[in-house]
């Protein structure tokens, strides 16, 4: 009979797990009459719920010492914003270098000239080159830039144009005439853009000079 009862009792609890009965208590009072002994047995099951909370705990504790990782959509749209951004700023630093290369250029080869500089050589090329070619023209302002650079000359045009016994205009008058758009155009040219001569070319005069001739235009000699 006591055999009976526990394996009963067992039963239940076996069912009780399985079925997922939370709370439920069961007492059960047996009375075993053995030799006028009374025996009352009073059997607690705790529920289910209990076993599945004590296994999520030490599932959770196994697993505390592992890093956690979390791949969300927020950090892959960010990566992207950052990749960008940095893309952006490389093209503006290339931007900003070819910028500057380019103002070096313009700085190198634009001269700044003076109203009286450019006053001086349109004057001297229209009294010596008159309404001749650009060719000539050029070459007549060209010979006063390479002595203005040259050490045996004056190392300004008007020391050039007024050095003593060069330039006949000078005594002439034909200097004080007023410069034609072609003269004055010529003029702006040379000074922004320099001499259109080798620098070692240094007279310029219908007859020969120096040591040798570079080249003629018409009936002036542009010699060095």
């Amino acid at each position: 009979m006591k055999r009976l009862i526990m394996t009963s009792f067992v039963i239940l609890t076996l069912l009780c797990i399985l079925t997922g009965c939370s709370g439920l208590e069961f007492s059960q009072k047996n009375l075993i009459k053995t030799s006028n002994i009374i025996i009352e047995e009073t059997t607690t099951v705790n529920s289910s719920d209990d076993i599945f909370v004590n296994l999520v705990s030490t599932r959770l504790n196994k697993n505390s010492n592992q890093p956690i990782k979390i791949s969300s959509n927020k950090n892959k749209k960010n990566n992207k914003k950052s990749s960008y951004k940095k893309i952006k700023k490389e093209q503006r630093k290339e931007k900003n270098k070819k910028a500057k290369k380019c103002a070096k250029k313009t700085k190198n080869k634009t001269k700044h000239y003076t109203s009286k500089q450019l006053f001086l050589l349109s004057h001297l090329i229209y009294a010596e080159a008159g309404n001749c070619s650009n060719e000539l023209q050029l070459g007549v302002g060209s010979v006063v830039l390479n002595r203005v650079k040259s050490s045996k000359f004056p190392n300004t045009i008007k020391g050039v144009i007024y050095q003593s016994g060069q330039y006949s205009c000078i005594w002439d008058g034909n200097f004080n005439k007023k410069p034609n758009k072609q003269s004055i155009k010529n003029a702006i040219y040379l000074l922004k853009n320099g001499s259109q001569l080798p620098k070692h070319v240094v007279f310029q005069a219908e007859f020969m000079q120096g040591r040798g001739i570079y080249k003629k235009v018409g009936n002036t000699y542009f010699c060095y």
